[in-house]
């Protein structure tokens, strides 16, 4: 998908007087951000009518009906096919009057407004169309870095669904965007979600049969590799990489869990290190942090390839019944918390 460049010194001094920033790192974690009242401009298309750039005040809709935005880009076929998609889903009676639908796209110039607008007209789309100026700042706002891209502002203000590619997209465990936009509808207020966005997509795993994790120790004369039968209680296998700051923020602390909960779950981690100097780094942390948990070799990323993993470090939580039961990307000193939500994850209905 077409990558999208939208962070600049303008936008950020911009978002920076919108928000302040402490209300921002302390509310997205759990469930978004509040999404910022501002003005940007707009067009509309319809038979015959011609191309004229509108005035849109976000003070108008946030906090009163959820909102729903698809970021596209005139002439990519993907997204225009998206874009059509949502029109349709627009006008179907479980979202008319309940959601309001708006797309955005990227544009620099009075030409480039005139171009989007006919393309508008031929393929017969009368959603607003908010318009992305040179300073990126909708982009910024709605979490955007790729085309097509869907955002949710639910009816609270709060954004709490950003980088969902299709209304089949599965956005959380047995949920598409589709039936989430129905909770939405629903006026049912939803945690943060920050879908995949690509394909194959990690989250359609959960609920089948865990594909093979067999692998051995990277470091010689450490944990050995557990044994693959059977197990009677849960694994968690953890796909990190030794280079990540953030995974070497989250394995100490996990390691520490998993200790204090080994009656609960057992832990297995992966990490690709397949030159010496990385394989120095591991040593280095391993001998540093006391780690007990197994550290088995990921060779070329076999086996996260087949948990289709596309970010580091991502949690993969199997019941003793061989059938993944739930994903979760990101760590952090308290990475406790998230692997309790995990473990208090139903098994498929």
């Amino acid at each position: 998908m077409q990558r999208i460049k939208i962070i600049g010194c303008l936008a950020i001094t911009l978002w920076l007087g919108l928000w302040k920033a402490p209300h921002l790192h302390a509310e997205s974690a759990q469930k978004g951000f509040r999404f910022p009242p501002f003005k940007v401009k707009y067009i509309q298309a319809a038979p015959k009518a011609k191309p004229h750039l509108k005035d849109f005040n976000f003070t108008d809709v946030i906090g009163k009906i959820p909102i729903v935005m698809i970021y596209f880009l005139p002439g990519h076929k993907g997204s225009e096919t998206e874009l059509q998609a949502a029109h349709v889903a627009s006008n179907l009676p479980m979202f008319k009057d309940k959601i309001r639908f708006f797309a955005i796209t990227k544009v620099n110039s009075q030409k480039e407004v005139k171009q989007a607008f006919a393309r508008l007209q031929q393929l017969k789309i009368t959603l607003p169309v908010l318009i992305d100026d040179s300073r990126g700042l909708l982009a910024y706002v709605t979490l955007t870095r790729h085309v097509p891209s869907y955002s949710i502002v639910t009816t609270k203000g709060y954004l709490r669904l950003s980088n969902a590619s299709s209304l089949t997209e599965t956005v959380r465990p047995y949920t598409t965007l589709f039936q989430l936009l129905q909770q939405v509808a629903a006026n049912v207020e939803i945690p943060y979600t920050r879908a995949p966005g690509a394909s194959p997509n990690p989250l359609d795993l959960i609920g089948k049969k865990a594909p093979n994790y067999q692998s051995q120790p990277i470091l010689p004369n450490t944990t050995p590799s557990p044994t693959l039968s059977p197990p009677k209680l849960p694994t968690l296998l953890v796909f990190w990489s030794v280079g990540c700051p953030h995974c070497r923020t989250t394995l100490p602390p996990l390691d520490q869990y998993a200790q204090k909960n080994q009656h609960r779950f057992r832990l297995i981690t992966y990490v690709q290190a397949d030159d010496d100097l990385r394989k120095d780094m591991l040593k280095t942390f391993h001998a540093k942090h006391k780690l007990q948990c197994p550290i088995l070799a990921d060779p070329k990323g076999e086996i996260s390839a087949r948990y289709q993993i596309l970010t580091v470090p991502t949690f993969v939580l199997i019941g003793p019944d061989g059938l993944v039961r739930a994903m979760h990307s990101g760590g952090g000193k308290k990475i406790g918390e998230s692997i309790e939500r995990m473990l208090q994850q139903p098994p498929k209905p």
